[in-house]
This record gives structure tokens, C-alpha cells and sequence, in this order.
């Protein structure tokens, strides 16, 4: 394991511990998970870890874990830190940095971390399904108008539309009701 990596386990070793204190049900997923199956630890080029809980326990590990955890871990989400545009959270190293470039601009915490994602459901009817991925592709380009990316000339026009009416200065409301939108189901 890398430097990184060492930091990354010692975090994942704290969110499943408090999750076993907890009694929660929790998966490596993604890229983590593949790692582990393939390589018995990261994949060689992974720089990140994934973890996920189902909906109804990734809410108590946000409601509890910050006190369980040693001061130095934070867990970033949205309702922790105002300006963090995503819906999922993140376990970070506050005593270390390590700055993506996409929310480099960002007045956020930008210690190591690791993603911890919610599951939810998804609807059974076709018409909804289709009714949700629209809403969700509004949603996420709403996110993207607070990163840096590089996208197509078409995406960064109506992204700049979207700074200029303030979607990035209101992140937290999208964010907030993206969430109500996917937990309905």
C-alpha cells in the first residue's frame, strides 16, 4: 500500500468499526470491490475507496458516526458543509490534503477521503423510472455548474447559464431536494 492507500484503510477501518458498533449493513462497492476481489486490496491505480450503505443506515451513520469518530475524521456531506455540492458523503482525514481538481474552487474540507454512498430503490414502473432519470440529469448538471470539468462546448454554455443564475450559490437546496427525490422510492 501507497501512502495514500494507508491513510484510506486506517478510515476504512473506522467506518467499520463504528458500523459493527452501530449494527449497520455496509458494502465495499465499485472500485474497492472489485480491487478486493481481483487484487486482495486496491486496484494498483485506484487513488479512492467505496463504501455504501442502504438508505435506512447510511441516515444513522450520519447521525451518529461524527461523535464516535476520533477528531481528526469528518464526515463531509451536505449538511455538514454548505458549499458540498454532492449527495453522497465523504469520510476525511482533516489532519491531511488532498485536492481533486474538480472541487479545487470549493471552500470545503479537502482532506483524503473515502466516498460513502446511500442505496436506494428505484421504481418498478417504466414511466417513472424515465421520470426520475430526467430529473436526476437536472440535478447533476446543477452539481457540475460548482466543479471544474472539462465537458463539451455545449455542456459548459448551459453550465455557465446556470452560475449566472446562482444554481451554484443555492447548491445546498438542490442537493437537499435531489435527496428527497431519490429517497422516495
Amino acid at each position: 500500500m501507497n501512502e495514500l492507500q494507508k491513510v484510506q484503510f486506517d478510515m476504512l477501518c473506522w467506518f467499520v468499526k463504528i458500523c459493527n458498533e452501530l449494527n449497520l449493513t455496509y458494502y465495499l462497492v465499485c472500485g474497492s470491490a472489485l480491487g478486493a476481489e481481483k487484487y486482495q486490496g486496491y486496484i494498483p491505480w485506484d487513488d479512492d475507496l467505496d463504501v455504501a450503505l442502504p438508505r435506512k443506515d447510511y441516515e444513522v451513520f450520519l447521525n451518529k458516526a461524527q461523535s464516535l469518530l476520533p477528531e481528526y475524521l469528518f464526515l463531509q456531506n451536505h449538511r455538514t458543509e454548505k458549499n458540498y455540492p454532492f449527495m453522497f458523503s465523504k469520510l476525511r482525514n482533516s489532519n491531511t490534503t488532498y485536492v481533486e481538481t474538480g472541487s479545487s474552487n470549493l471552500n470545503i474540507n479537502h482532506g483524503i477521503y473515502i466516498d460513502v454512498f446511500p442505496l436506494d430503490g428505484y421504481p418498478k414502473q417504466k414511466e417513472l423510472q424515465i421520470k426520475l432519470e430526467k430529473e436526476k440529469k437536472k440535478y447533476q448538471l446543477a452539481y457540475l455548474s460548482c466543479l471544474k470539468t472539462k465537458q463539451s462546448w455545449k455542456v459548459n454554455l448551459f453550465l455557465a447559464f446556470e452560475r449566472l443564475r446562482g444554481v451554484n450559490k443555492r447548491i445546498n437546496k438542490y442537493v437537499d431536494d435531489f435527496e428527497k427525490l431519490i429517497i422516495q422510492y
